[in-house]
């Protein structure tokens, strides 16, 4: 100790190591009450416990009772069916008056004449009847069998023709008494047929021919 005093004494380290010490010691009590009065704040913990997120469940629609679902069927059949109703009675108007229109424009336009003689009235037609007795003529023929055994008669027959001159039907309107006189002269207008077509200044749509065969044996 004494030569420790001797060193401080000697190089003036006294007061300094005094004081250094004095200022370790406060700071050395000082810490303690500094931690003891500030006391760091208690932490408060809190339980958490996970839920799952409700599930939404699908909203269902309520039916209507019964006899309520049956007056709505009732009112939606019924009111469906009137306008439907209606359309078809407009649909069948129109078709109706559709073809009343067709058959009206569809009327075949038609006339009848005589090939053996001639009316003042159709003298219009002359020049093509006579282009139909030129072809009869050119084909018509007294049945060989009917000329040996002497059979006569006279027949008339209507034949018709449509625009481009073709046989549309012929029929006998008065038959001759014999088959084969009969025969002989439907025959002729199916081999003479087809004839020139109907003239258009006719404004015919059909032209009805009436024609009489007569069959007369002579021996001159």
């Amino acid at each position: 100790m004494k030569a420790v005093r001797t060193f401080l004494r000697r190089f003036h380290l006294a007061p300094f190591l005094t004081a250094s010490l004095v200022f370790h010691l406060v700071l050395f009590f000082a810490l303690p009450l500094r931690s003891s009065i500030q006391k760091p704040p208690e932490r408060t913990y809190y339980k958490v416990d996970l839920v799952a997120p409700p599930v939404q469940q699908p909203t269902t629609l309520r039916a209507a009772p019964p006899q309520k679902m049956a007056n709505l069927k009732k009112t939606k059949t019924t009111e469906s069916k009137k306008p439907a109703s209606k359309l078809k009675k407009k649909k069948s108007t129109r078709t109706a008056k559709k073809k009343a229109s067709e058959s009206s424009s569809r009327k075949l336009k038609e006339a009848t004449v005589s090939l053996n003689g001639i009316d003042p009235q159709n003298i219009k037609y002359s020049s093509y009847l006579a282009h139909l007795r030129y072809k009869i003529d050119s084909v018509w023929q007294y049945p060989p069998f009917a000329q040996k055994e002497g059979i006569e008669g006279r027949l008339t027959l209507r034949f018709s023709l449509d625009r481009a001159g073709t046989l549309v039907g012929v029929n006998i309107l008065q038959d001759s008494g014999h088959p084969i006189l009969d025969r002989e002269s439907l025959r002729t207008i199916r081999e003479a047929a087809p004839f020139n077509p109907i003239p258009k200044g006719f404004n015919l749509d059909r032209l009805n021919v009436l024609a009489s065969f007569q069959y007369q044996y002579s021996a001159e």
